[in-house]
């Protein structure tokens, strides 16, 4: 999962994501949430271990394309408002309504 700064939504993503994925702990399935300006950057080893690259929004999704030649399906663009606070009741149940989608598999 990756947002702008790592500090509201990729990490609410990755917390609920995880609890969420313990069903399929046999598949070692796991959530990580990275930045694409501050916190902890999403590097191209990031990119080549993940099955899944979950961009928060518009922006975030162009700058991953143009870094690292991201592209769908393992590159999945949302459209999440940077305007929720970090674990936010919200922003929650738009990471749950995105996990029974099924657009992560």
């Amino acid at each position: 999962m990756a947002c702008v700064n790592e500090r509201q939504r990729s990490p609410t993503f990755r917390r609920v994501l995880n609890k969420l994925f313990r069903m399929y702990e046999d598949k070692g399935y796991r959530a990580r949430s990275s930045g694409i300006l501050d916190g902890r950057q999403l590097s191209a080893e990031d990119v080549d271990r993940a099955y899944r690259v979950i961009a928060v929004d518009g922006m975030v999704a162009n700058s991953l394309v143009k870094r690292f030649g991201l592209e769908p399906p393992k590159l999945i663009q949302l459209s999440i408002p940077d305007i929720y606070e970090r674990d936010s009741p919200a922003l929650i149940a738009r990471v749950e309504r995105f996990y029974l989608s099924d657009a992560w598999k």
